[in-house]
């Protein structure tokens, strides 16, 4: 699971196609589905991701995330 503590959300636009359009209206929270897989995606290239930053630039605590 993946857990938002105290974080400072801002706001991103994304354009979908139209299939796209029609998996995001299934997601009961897709802003969630999004950020959940972004912090995946972080967890799983974790070394490349202190190399760059040295540390990612988020105020989250990344858990293991279960569905």
């Amino acid at each position: 699971m993946i857990r938002f503590l105290r974080a400072n959300m801002r706001q991103k636009l994304i354009t979908l196609c139209s299939n796209s359009w029609e998996l995001a209206l299934k997601k009961p929270n897709f802003s969630l589905w999004v950020r959940t897989k972004l912090l995946e995606e972080v967890q799983k290239n974790k070394d490349q991701w202190e190399k760059d930053w040295n540390k990612p630039h988020v105020e989250y605590e990344v858990k293991d995330v279960k569905e």
